[in-house]
């Protein structure tokens, strides 16, 4: 098991993996016109396909994989289920989705495959955008664990067949680039930094992962290390907002023991003046702590749905 990172004196362990594979047992196409012969995996996240959680409340979490990297088993694939014809086209394939999740539905649970494909003609160096394919398949059963790779595997031939089978003029009015231009317009800005950890809880001001309790400060690092601009907004408006709780909703409430020390004892009229001015802050602290709350909750979905799906 290997240790990907550590926050400060809190360090967590890579997830361990399910592998996932396909059978290859038919043919997929018979003298097909196109040669797929390479695959860039311009997906967001390529540290995985998707979160495995087992158990009742998800308490275990693995990672899925293929054997070997996503791009050299799928194309491997495709060479072995497509049979090309004498002189076919040269296509590379760029991966924007390829993921495999298992969800529970009531009594039963459905495993969702999501495959997309843009299919690119290449000669000499240079790419043109032809088509693009996207496709999901959605499976229901009592226990899906199993069904994972045959139906990633589905989804996959599903996707390349549509593509086969049914061309279209989509691309005639692309033009040829090269690779490193074609990278820069595919390619996510920022990538993946940190491996997933688990699923990331987050109510009544307190933090867990994967159901154990952890600090505020190392769910924040946990946070921060993914680089995710969005969850970064969100985690530095939780961060201002709760400042302006405090300041607000302090100096409403000295103001307000100040003044009722003033006036007991004395035997003189209370001025409420001062009272209200004292409200008028506590009331913009209170939203300000609500909001604060918020966003960290923003923040925890946004890491659970882009970091372990």
């Amino acid at each position: 098991m290997l240790v990907f990172c550590a926050f400060g004196s809190f360090a967590k362990a890579q997830l361990p993996i399910y592998t996932v594979t396909f059978s290859g047992d038919s043919i997929l196409y018979q003298n097909a016109p196109f040669q797929f012969v390479e695959i860039i995996d311009a997906r967001y996240d390529t540290s995985k396909l998707g979160l495995l959680k087992e158990g009742f409340d998800a308490s275990s979490y693995k990672l899925i994989k293929l054997p070997e990297t996503c791009e050299q088993y799928v194309l491997s694939y495709l060479n072995t289920v497509i049979n090309e014809s004498m002189t076919p086209t040269p296509v590379a394939l760029v991966m924007k989705n390829f993921s495999v999740t298992e969800e529970p539905l009531g009594a039963i649970e459905i495993v969702k495959a999501h495959v997309q494909f843009s299919f690119y003609l290449t000669k000499n160096g240079q790419y043109k955008k032809i088509r693009e394919v996207n496709t999901l398949i959605e499976s229901p059963a009592k226990e899906v664990t199993d069904m994972l790779g045959k139906e990633l595997e589905l989804a996959l031939r599903v996707c390349v067949s549509d593509f086969l089978n049914k061309p279209n003029t989509e691309g005639e009015n692309e033009q040829w680039v090269s690779k490193a231009s074609l990278l820069q317009q595919v390619m996510p800005e920022t990538s993946l930094k940190v491996a997933p950890v688990g699923e990331l809880d987050y109510a009544q001001r307190k933090f867990w992962l994967n159901g154990e309790r952890i600090s505020k400060k190392e769910a924040i690092k946990l946070l921060e290390d993914t680089g995710d601009e969005e969850i970064m907004t969100h985690v530095n408006r939780h961060k201002t907002h709760g400042v302006y709780s405090k300041v607000l909703t302090g100096a409403g409430l000295v103001i307000i023991t100040y003044t009722l020390g003033s006036y007991i004892g004395t035997g003189e009229e209370l001025n409420g003046l001062p009272l209200v001015f004292a409200m008028a802050g506590i009331i913009p602290g209170l939203i300000a702590s609500k909001s604060r709350r918020h966003q960290m909750h923003l923040a925890v979905q946004l890491f659970n749905e882009r970091y372990n799906r």
